[in-house]
């Protein structure tokens, strides 16, 4: 029922001007068209509209600048794979990075319970621990170039 409804639509919103761009990885279709004023309308059909919608907060970023008219080209599906393999891998490398500070505070309870004093720690802000992943993240996809400081 929902195929057959989603090819009624494509069939109309073609007759009246209006293109599929794309999709997104989770099944939401982007169409354009003409609008009454002669400009282009832009609209987002969801596969399945979440129950905590609030606007276009579940799309992806790219999705959401094109819809709001801040980039002119759809993105493609290239990029919100690779999009989507970054955050994975910054999710996981920021799980890492909370597993070593776990680690180490408990390194510093069992010190301070034994009396054994070390230097402090310097505290590293949230932003560096991103940056300094995001730069080993280019190392690994560009071995050959050199990091510029």
């Amino acid at each position: 029922l929902q195929q057959t409804r989603f090819f009624v639509k494509t069939f109309l919103y073609s007759w009246k001007g209006y293109k599929k761009v794309g999709e997104d990885l989770a099944g939401n279709v982007y169409f354009a068209g003409p609008n009454d004023m002669g400009s282009e309308r832009r609209w987002v059909e969801y596969k399945v509209i979440p129950e905590d919608h609030i606007g276009t907060t579940s799309l992806p970023v790219q999705w959401r600048s094109w819809l709001s008219y801040q980039r002119k080209e759809a993105p493609s599906l290239e990029e919100l794979t690779k999009s989507r393999q970054h955050q994975e891998w910054l999710k996981g490398r920021v799980q890492e990075l909370e597993q070593e500070e776990e680690k180490l505070r408990l390194q510093e309870k069992l010190d301070h319970q034994r009396g054994i004093t070390r230097d402090p720690r310097p505290q590293i802000s949230l932003l560096e621990i991103i940056r300094k992943a995001h730069a080993q993240e280019e190392q690994q996809h560009n071995p050959s170039e050199q990091r510029k400081e």
